[in-house]
């Protein structure tokens, strides 16, 4: 609707509204011509900043124009149909935004990133392919070896080198001990876009580290001695409790102790200590507890 009324709002403008318009006609004319950033599609945001100025002249025109159509038959009506389309075109982009799917993480990629998250150093750092919105990084937090590339590329920040090695890393299994101390990496994340490099190179992944964890079509592999270790002995928390003469209090504290520790996952164990006790001798291993670590 802005784009039909236009053409005949600015024949209608003043030298007043024209100087008001003119700073919107510059950008509009500069992102025809020129590409403002790395990715061409991002001049759009310019351009809403012209469609904003382009609100304001078409409905300042539509307002005088309704105003000198006074006294004629049906100018309401006339007037419910512009502001019908205007707004039905708004509500039948967000309609389809709703209907449009475009999942951000999927099932896996939480399970994924509730493994890293639980299980992995804080400070580890993964090999993945530079993909948008990786789990490894987006959702647990965790160190990459290299980000998104077009992110990188509209910052100014060199990537080829890196993109480069970690190309070779999955199809050159030559040269991954090398790169894999080069750039101090723990664990390899093998996932749908990493496949996709060569499939028939991820084996050596398979046939040389242990896979510490996997989820349909996604593995990771420990690399680094620390890793390694941690995949020896997940062990995260020991909690030793010892109990004398504590009957009634067992229960709960021992509920309090495994409602605490599974909120902070992980692998945990609780040793519950029987310190002599002359009020019953509780048993620590019976009923709910059969399912507990203790």
């Amino acid at each position: 609707m802005v784009i039909l009324f236009l053409v005949p709002a600015l024949l209608a403008a003043t030298r007043e509204r024209w100087r008001f318009y003119s700073g919107a006609i510059v950008l509009f004319i500069l992102t025809e011509l020129i590409v403002l950033s790395p990715w061409p599609v991002d001049n759009n945001k310019v351009l809403f900043i012209w469609f904003l100025f382009s609100i304001i002249l078409v409905v300042e025109y539509l307002s005088a124009l309704y105003e000198r159509l006074k006294g004629l038959k049906g100018r309401g009506v006339v007037l419910a149909m512009v502001v019908f389309c205007g707004t039905f075109s708004g509500v039948l982009a967000i309609v389809h935004n709703f209907r449009t799917s475009y999942p951000v993480a999927t099932r896996v990629d939480l399970d994924v990133a509730d493994f890293v998250k639980t299980k992995t150093p804080r400070d580890a750092i993964f090999l993945t392919v530079p993909t948008h919105n990786h789990p490894a990084s987006m959702l647990s937090g965790r160190k990459i070896v290299c980000g998104h590339l077009g992110i990188l590329n509209s910052h100014g920040l060199p990537y080829s080198q890196r993109n480069e090695d970690i190309t070779s890393m999955y199809t050159r299994p030559d040269l991954f001990p090398q790169l894999r101390e080069k750039y101090h990496i723990d664990y390899v994340y093998i996932g749908p876009a990493e496949r996709a490099l060569d499939q028939s190179q991820l084996n050596f992944f398979a046939d040389n580290y242990p896979c510490v964890f996997t989820a349909q079509d996604v593995s990771i592999y420990a690399v680094s001695a620390r890793a390694l270790q941690d995949s020896k002995n997940p062990m995260k928390i020991s909690v030793t409790v010892p109990f004398y003469n504590e009957e009634g209090n067992v229960e709960f504290v021992l509920r309090e102790i495994v409602q605490t520790l599974e909120g902070m996952g992980g692998e945990y164990e609780i040793i519950a200590l029987d310190d002599g006790s002359q009020d019953g001798r509780p048993c620590f291993f019976g009923g709910q507890w059969l399912r507990s670590r203790i």
